[in-house]
């Protein structure tokens, strides 16, 4: 059989697309002229993603077509407008993908189950410690697609990292730092440590952190920084510099505790500091979109996202009044000069 993958979206998806490709390795992987079956790993944060995304599921709807990723779950109806012959798997069922590559049929499996992602794969220096967040952010479709955070048992992740045969590791989730909280606890600092342990030598690069979460662990993990073995980059996206917009967004920290944030890491020699901006929340006005300008001049962080903000059927943001998208465009533009 014969199979095209599409990846889009964050390390968590080229995870799982990587993953795929393991559960599949019987097969041949190959361009799209030559499938037999193509599968779209899909991402929905953004909407010109999105775009691609559904020009794709268009082009090859009379095809054997498997859509996964973040589509399945929140965009269902709009997948079947499209196509009513896709099978639909929501990233919680990637190992029933297997059985749907030998005897295809438009299946829908959609119910969010505890699949613990850890296999080994011919890319594997990307580990997920957990799916879904614990966070209620007022803008994000992720948490329709992912679901609540399920952290994966500690004692597995240890035993996929012994026999890891790689010098670097990646770790990634939607929330790095509420690894563990569904279970009441902040692990994230016990699982590096942990890892530090078992492997001396093995280099540690830490993906997203939600400031909300890092804010109540941040003396453990600079603690964890200041170890050579852990790369320098610290991914805190603050969405905004505004306190009234990061309310709306549900952010549940101040601009004030982003700072301190900023500040505290800052001092670990050679840390690249990134961070994410939404750019447009539909109650932004002129004053709050200086408000984050101004931050970020003063800030100046190693590397800035930009996002235009991007509207979802299925969040509270949806029901505001949106922004025009000239103002959106407008305010973005001045960042990127910025």
């Amino acid at each position: 059989m014969n199979i095209a993958l599409f990846t889009f979206g964050c390390y968590a998806n080229k995870d799982n697309s990587d993953i795929i490709r393991a559960i599949l390795r019987e097969h041949n992987f190959t361009d799209e002229q030559e499938a037999d079956i193509i599968i779209l790993n899909t991402c929905a944060v953004k909407a010109s993603t999105k775009s691609k995304i559904y020009n794709l599921i268009e082009k090859y709807k009379n095809k054997r077509l498997i859509i996964t990723g973040c589509f399945p779950i929140p965009l269902k109806n709009e997948i079947r407008g499209i196509s009513k012959d896709a099978a639909l798997v929501s990233s919680h069922n990637l190992f029933s993908i297997p059985q749907i590559v030998k005897n295809f049929f438009p299946v829908e499996l959609l119910e969010q189950r505890k699949e613990i992602k850890l296999v080994q794969c011919e890319s594997n220096n990307i580990i997920q410690i957990s799916e879904g967040c614990q966070g209620d952010c007022s803008f994000c479709i992720t948490k329709v697609a992912k679901g609540k955070l399920f952290s994966y048992p500690m004692d597995k992740i240890l035993d996929y990292v012994k026999n890891l045969s790689c010098d670097i590791i990646h770790i990634t989730s939607q929330d790095n730092a509420a690894f563990g909280l569904d279970s009441g606890r902040y692990l994230l600092p016990d699982l590096i440590n942990s890892i530090l342990e078992l492997k001396p030598n093995l280099k540690i690069k830490i993906g997203m952190m939600n400031p909300i979460n890092l804010i109540k662990i941040q003396d453990e993990m600079f603690k964890i920084y200041e170890n050579r073995n852990i790369i320098k980059f610290l991914h805190i996206p603050m969405q905004s510099g505004s306190n009234k917009i990061l309310r709306d967004m549900n952010r549940h920290y101040t601009k004030e505790e982003f700072i301190g944030l900023y500040k505290k890491f800052r001092k670990i020699n050679g840390i690249n500091i990134v961070t994410d901006v939404i750019v447009g929340y539909p109650t932004e006005t002129e004053e709050d979109f200086l408000e984050t300008y101004n931050l970020i001049k003063i800030l100046k962080f190693d590397v800035l996202n930009i996002s235009k903000f991007t509207s979802h059927k299925q969040t509270e943001a949806f029901r505001l009044k949106q922004l025009r998208s000239e103002v959106i465009k407008e305010r973005s533009k001045r960042l990127s000069i910025l």
